[in-house]
């Protein structure tokens, strides 16, 4: 996108966005892929399984998974307390199946 400057020379600026270079569209390509991935097998699984179960299952994987693409992809610390939070949410999907 060219815009037009406010310098006394009047040249035109080009202003491109950070999420455009190629690090960060091929993550937001990924990541994309990764949620219609996760969308299309929720709804096949409907056919298979009760909504409850269903929906316990990925909001709890989707937690998971954020969590530890980010300690693995991005090295981001996670506190003990995150993780402990995890094993409940965990512990309560596995609640919910086995009732």
């Amino acid at each position: 996108t060219r815009v037009r400057g406010s310098t006394a020379d009047s040249k035109d600026h080009v202003v491109t966005s950070p999420c455009l270079k190629p690090r960060p569209l091929a993550l937001l390509f990924t990541s994309a892929c990764f949620d219609a991935f996760t969308v299309l097998t929720y709804f096949m699984s409907m056919e298979i399984i009760f909504v409850s179960f269903a929906l316990a299952l990925k909001r709890a994987g989707g937690v998971l998974l954020a969590v530890l693409g980010g300690r693995i992809l991005f090295n981001e610390y996670v506190s003990l307390v995150a993780w402990a939070s995890i094993m409940v949410m965990i512990l309560g999907v596995v609640l919910i199946v086995t009732s």
